[in-house]
């Protein structure tokens, strides 16, 4: 014979099998569920930082190569050669000019930690931030029916004073 005790247990297993089985992993579930949504939050953000920095620094590098340029000079940067004479002497200016010009820049910033600068003799602690930048543009010249691809890398150090107590 079966003791009561055991039936009983029996019977209780399949009861709280039937209630709690639908509820198994379920806040395993949604556990990762909200990890998910926090890292494509996370995403999201720091694609729309890039974005809005990438542009801020692309109009910048815009603006500043502008304002290099003499007047009568085409959307070229200073630190590109110059311009090789016409091939086609008939050419006006307008014609000459480069034509399709795009730029790419890309950027990384390094924090290098704390240091200590000497300044006027005194020790000054400055977070020292390396930004490496690489720039790449591509124009038409139709001086010499050519397109012309420029890669210009840049390294840039910048000291951040820090606060002493």
């Amino acid at each position: 014979m079966t003791d009561p005790q055991d039936h009983l247990d029996h019977l209780l297993r399949d009861h709280l099998r039937r209630e709690l089985d639908p509820h198994a992993g379920r806040s395993l579930r949604a556990f990762e569920a909200a990890l998910h949504r926090q890292r494509q939050r996370r995403l999201m953000i720091a694609r729309t930082s890039l974005l809005a920095a990438s542009i801020a620094l692309v109009a910048g590098a815009s603006i500043l190569s502008l304002s290099h340029q003499s007047p009568h000079a085409g959307p070229i940067l200073s630190s590109l050669p110059p311009p090789v004479a016409p091939m086609n002497p008939a050419a006006t200016d307008a014609d000459a000019a480069p034509r399709d010009v795009e730029q790419l820049v890309s950027w990384q910033t390094t924090d290098e930690g704390v240091e200590n600068v000497q300044v006027q003799g005194q020790p000054l602690p400055v977070r020292k931030l390396r930004q490496d930048a690489l720039q790449q543009m591509r124009w038409f010249d139709p001086q010499t029916n050519a397109t012309v691809h420029v890669t210009v890398p840049v390294e840039q150090v910048i000291f951040v004073q820090e606060e002493t107590y």
